[in-house]
């Protein structure tokens, strides 16, 4: 294979390492057409073996909608009204009509979570959560928002002795708050939401560059 050829097989790689990133109004057209305020949050859709995932990620969830200007429900007060309504349960909620939640509750969309795996790796001490995040309209069924992470939570300490460090990193792992793994990652995942109405930086984030529809990263702790 001559330097020409070489040249020509690099090219697509450069090029797609040089293209700039999709923006949020083009990501996320049908959230800033809609603009909504509120949202629901609906119980996490556990597929994974981690028995205390489920509540850690449900009462985590609306701190970083409020940080991005959004009015997140309640939770405990929404459920109580769906439960009413007979349409509390997500996995049965996740494919039907949002418009019960808007005639139920006002509600603008609706928040689901389906927490995939979670898993904790002792050696490297980190724990690994395969989460996905989507937000449907309660207007028009449209999902407006949809991110799908591999999210490895890393415990970090350095003591100046190797042999203690990892000693030190496997009890914390073992321990590891499952609220922390899910605030991580909350955080990391809905930082290219589109702004809502409470924020500052509402209708001015257009150009802003969008988040990878399906993700991995490592945090650390």
């Amino acid at each position: 294979m001559n330097k020409i050829h070489i040249l020509l097989l690099l090219i697509p790689l450069i090029m797609a390492a040089c293209s700039p990133k999709a923006t949020r109004v083009a990501t996320y057209a049908q959230l800033y057409e809609e603009k909504p305020v509120s949202i629901m949050i609906m119980p996490p859709i556990n597929k994974s073996t981690e028995v205390d995932a489920k509540m850690c990620f449900y009462n985590t969830l609306a701190m970083p909608l409020a940080d991005y200007g959004y009015y997140a429900l309640p939770p405990s007060i929404s459920m109580q009204v769906m439960k009413d309504q007979s349409a509390y349960n997500s996995e049965m909620l996740l494919d039907k009509s949002m418009k019960v939640v808007n005639t139920a509750l006002g509600a603008d969309a609706v928040l689901f979570t389906i927490i995939h795996e979670w898993r904790k790796v002792t050696i490297g001490s980190m724990v690994e959560v395969k989460i996905e995040y989507l937000i449907k309209s309660t207007k028009t069924n449209e999902v407006l928002y949809n991110r799908t992470g591999i999210v490895k939570v890393q415990s970090s300490s350095n003591t100046g002795n190797i042999f203690a460090d990892l000693a030190v990193m496997m009890i914390k792992t073992a321990f590891t708050k499952e609220v922390t793994v899910a605030r991580a990652c909350n955080d990391y995942t809905f930082t290219d939401i589109p702004r809502g109405k409470y924020s500052i930086l509402h209708g001015k984030d257009q150009q802003s560059p969008a988040g990878e529809k399906e993700f991995s990263v490592t945090l650390s702790q």
